[in-house]
């Protein structure tokens, strides 16, 4: 089959979803217990693809906040507290905070993404690590490389050609600012542009 942008942008947040899958499992193992849910804010909150996506990939519910604006947020909670609306940070927390729709892993997709995550995701970096570092170092040395020969042979970047926006070098013209019935006035020491 033929794979199009909508593919594409699907295996985006799949990718995104088994990054946060792999992080949140070595959390977890971390603390000895699992999350009950993910809380999530933001823009991406808004879609309720990438809440389900979310859910599946991770076996996690998710929890939608009623406010997309996480650091609005928080400000606002420390500032109330600050101001001494609240006693303490968890009771603006508490008060100032509200969840809205919850997306539950489903059992059949969760269960294939599973798979996918336990026979190929979890294992693909180690797999591909020293790959990767190469990677990174060949990328480090053809850009820098790259610019070093843009440097030398742009004749824009050459010697004299100074830093230019378009045809012309930046402030070589001057737009005087017009004033009622067209008198333009000019003050010495005082760059109009």
């Amino acid at each position: 089959g033929s794979h199009g942008r909508p593919h594409v942008y699907r295996a985006i947040l799949e990718g995104i979803a088994y990054e946060q899958r792999l992080v949140g499992d070595a959390m977890m193992a971390a603390i000895g217990t699992r999350f009950a849910e993910y809380v999530t804010m933001g823009g991406g909150s808004q879609s309720d693809l990438w809440c389900q996506i979310m859910a599946d990939i991770t076996g996690v519910s998710v929890v939608r906040s009623t406010s997309t604006e996480a650091t609005c947020l928080g400000a606002g909670i420390l500032a109330a507290t600050a101001a001494g609306w609240y006693a303490d940070v968890g009771t603006a927390a508490a008060s100032m905070t509200g969840s809205a729709e919850r997306f539950a892993p489903r059992p059949a997709q969760q269960e294939i993404y599973d798979r996918l995550y336990r026979e190929v995701y979890r294992d693909l970096f180690p797999a591909l690590r020293s790959s990767v570092d190469r990677l990174t170092l060949l990328t480090a040395e053809i850009v820098e490389n790259k610019n070093a020969d843009y440097r030398r042979d742009d004749p824009a970047c050459g010697a004299g050609a100074g830093f230019r926006t378009g045809a012309r070098r930046l402030g070589s013209r001057r737009r005087r600012r017009h004033r009622p019935g067209g008198a333009h006035r000019r003050r010495p020491g005082h760059v109009h542009l």
